[in-house]
């Protein structure tokens, strides 16, 4: 028995010292990170900056088409940058310094699906929409569902082949809203669904990105968890994805 206790309080302490390394370099990966993003916004900004000034004062319509490309992927760049800094500031975010406020959450996804419509229809797809006809009140940060939200659709478009249809679904049931944003795109394979909240992680590593970061539903689901919520996802290769948020009315 003391032989077995011995035994068992080593290696709870070999756990405890390993789950403490993890932490450490967790914490030491996410402030280089933090560090390494906030360096880059100088430059890219300054690049952003002189790019804008050399297109409009450059006559030369083949020096404009090359200034063009590099500004693309210097916005890809920021893209990063800023969904880098997003994911940083959501995981160490304190409930007390997110703007909640009691509002319409149809104010904001009506406008959403306005956008979304006008995005689409450039691929040729069909965002299908059913919206309840009554207000949701509830607290949240507006910026911050919004950014949530708009990445699940976002997602959504860029999996989902031109002529595709998307479908977003909003109801009340009891005190919790329910969305669904369902594609009929090329879908997650059931090794690939436990990492789809990952950080940089894409369904398709061997496509190119077109500026995705590989943080958006990272990012959705910090926020969504932030208010109380769950986000979900269900997929089978081939058949498309429907992911799920819950959010609770508080």
């Amino acid at each position: 028995g003391l032989l077995q206790d011995i035994t068992e309080r080593r290696q709870a302490e070999q756990e405890r010292i390993k789950l403490q390394i993890v932490q450490q370099r967790t914490s030491a990966l996410r402030n280089l990170i933090n560090d390494v993003t906030h360096d880059l916004m100088t430059p890219v900004t300054v690049i952003k900056t002189s790019l804008y000034i050399l297109k409009s004062t450059s006559q030369n319509e083949r020096v404009v088409r090359h200034l063009d490309k590099v500004e693309t992927h210097i916005n890809i760049l920021q893209n990063i940058v800023e969904s880098l800094l997003t994911v940083s500031y959501l995981d160490d975010l304190e409930l007390d310094n997110v703007a909640f406020k009691s509002a319409d959450l149809m104010l904001l996804l009506r406008s959403l699906c306005e956008q979304y419509r006008s995005i689409m229809s450039t691929k040729n797809q069909t965002l299908t929409v059913s919206l309840p006809d009554h207000p949701l009140m509830i607290r949240f940060d507006h910026n911050y569902m919004h950014q949530a939200i708009s990445n699940l659709l976002n997602n959504a478009m860029q999996y989902t082949p031109e002529g595709g249809n998307i479908e977003f679904n909003v109801s009340r049931e009891g005190d919790y809203i329910h969305m669904a944003v369902i594609d009929n795109g090329i879908g997650i394979s059931d090794e690939n669904l436990d990492q789809i909240f990952e950080p940089f992680y894409r369904v398709d590593k061997h496509r190119p990105s077109n500026g995705n970061s590989g943080l958006g539903l990272r990012i959705s689901k910090l926020i969504v968890e932030l208010h109380g919520g769950q986000i979900k996802v269900k997929s089978h290769l081939g058949e498309g994805s429907t992911f799920s948020l819950q959010l609770p009315i508080i």
